[in-house]
């Protein structure tokens, strides 16, 4: 069973493009970094306002990441962007089995083949 980081963070729209051009490097230094990370997908939701959905292979994996904070420059550089943390919330992934294994569903969204996740 994987561990989901939900993390809400407003962001000055000045300043969007600095997070973003930060955003590979955070990315490069986590895989590097950060043991069980996974995954992390970035979803702005208003002008300012910003989800992202990181995801880890256990708790304890998470918890050692929060402790490391910002310890490289490329992840200080990505969290320097952001203006205010809003909210940090775990889950747990909905299709994980009960073996481990993986379970892909697809949703639509619409009426058309390529309206669908």
């Amino acid at each position: 069973m994987s561990v989901i980081e939900l993390t809400t963070f407003t962001v000055k729209p000045e300043k969007t493009a600095a997070l973003l051009a930060a955003r590979p490097g955070m990315l490069r230094a986590f895989r590097e970094d950060r043991r069980g990370f996974l995954d992390a997908r970035l979803v702005r939701v208003a002008d300012d306002t910003w989800l992202d959905f990181v995801e880890w292979t256990d708790d304890a994996a998470w918890d050692e990441s929060k402790a490391k904070a910002a310890n490289r420059p490329e992840i200080a550089e990505f969290f320097a962007a952001i203006d205010e943390l809003v909210s940090v919330r775990r889950g747990v992934r909905y299709d994980d089995a009960a073996d481990g294994a993986r379970v892909v569903r697809t949703i639509a969204s619409g009426p058309e083949p390529s309206q669908a996740g």
